[in-house]
C-alpha cells in the first residue's frame, strides 16, 4: 500500500523532469536560431567618420570637419545626415564639391545600413577574396562608352583585362585593367540589403584613369551574394543633385 500510495508523487516528478528537459530543448533551438543570424557589419574604418550612429537615421551625423563654402557666400558646418541629404552639390563652390560628395556617401552608407536586417544566410565567403571579386559583374567599374557599358552588363570582372588583382589590406582590394584603369575595392558593410534572408554586400569603388587629370570617381554599390554570377541590386547616384 506505501507503493501505491508513492506513486502519484513518482509520475509528478517524472512529469516536472520532462518538462524541464522539453523547456530546455526549446531554449537550445532558439540560442541555434538566433546563432544563425548574421550579425550586421560594418567597415570600422567607416563607423570613425561618425559623432552618432544608432538605429534612427534622422539622428545620424558625421563628425565635425570644415565648413562647406556655398555659392551664396554662406559657409556651414554641415553634420546631421538629413541636411547633408537635403543639399544639393550644385549649390556649393567648386572646391568643395568632394567634401560634400563624401558627407553625402557616409550619409548613403549610414542610411543603407540602419534599414537593412540581419542576415539568416550566407554564400559570401568571410573574408572576402580576389577569386570571389573576380564573380563581380562587370560594370562595377565605369565603363567610358555605350559600347563597353553594353559589354559589361554581360560579363564579370573576372573576364576583362585585368593586369594586377591585390589585396592591399583587410578589406580593401585594387586591381589594374588594361593599364591604364586602377579601381581600389573597399568591403563597406554586409547584411541584409533587400529583405530576402540573404547577405549582401556593400562596397566602395574608387577609380583613377592612369595620366589623364580629370579620369576619376567614386562610387557606391550594393552585391546581391549569390552562390554564381552576383549582381548589382542598388547604386548609389548623385546625378540628381546637380539638376
Amino acid at each position: 500500500m506505501r507503493k501505491n500510495l508513492r506513486l502519484p508523487s513518482l509520475i509528478r516528478s517524472i512529469a516536472a523532469i520532462t518538462l524541464l528537459i522539453t523547456l530546455s530543448t526549446g531554449c537550445d533551438q532558439n540560442s541555434n536560431q538566433q546563432a544563425e543570424m548574421k550579425k550586421k557589419w560594418l567597415n570600422p574604418n567607416i563607423v570613425e567618420h561618425f559623432e552618432k550612429l544608432g538605429e534612427n537615421y534622422s539622428n545620424t551625423r558625421l563628425k565635425l570637419y570644415s565648413p562647406i563654402k556655398f555659392k551664396n557666400n554662406d559657409e556651414r558646418y554641415l553634420q546631421n545626415c538629413m541636411e547633408i541629404d537635403a543639399t544639393p552639390i550644385n549649390s556649393v563652390i567648386e572646391t568643395e564639391v568632394d567634401l560634400l560628395l563624401a558627407a553625402k556617401l557616409d550619409c548613403a552608407i549610414a542610411r543603407q545600413f540602419i534599414h537593412a536586417k540581419p542576415a539568416t544566410s550566407s554564400y559570401l565567403p568571410n573574408p572576402l577574396t580576389t577569386d570571389y571579386l573576380k564573380q563581380f559583374p562587370a560594370n562595377v567599374i565605369p565603363s567610358f562608352n555605350e559600347q563597353q557599358e553594353r559589354n559589361a552588363e554581360r560579363k564579370t570582372l573576372g573576364e576583362l583585362n585585368i593586369n594586377e588583382n591585390n589585396t592591399v589590406q583587410d578589406h580593401v582590394f585594387e586591381i589594374l585593367l588594361n593599364d591604364v584603369l586602377s579601381v581600389k575595392i573597399t568591403e563597406i558593410a554586409r547584411a541584409d540589403f533587400n529583405a530576402d534572408g540573404m547577405e549582401e554586400l556593400m562596397i566602395m569603388t574608387e577609380w583613377v584613369v592612369k595620366d589623364s587629370g580629370d579620369g576619376e570617381g567614386v562610387d557606391l554599390l550594393v552585391i546581391e551574394g549569390k552562390e554564381h554570377k552576383p549582381k548589382i541590386i542598388w547604386r548609389f547616384i548623385d546625378q540628381i543633385d546637380w539638376q
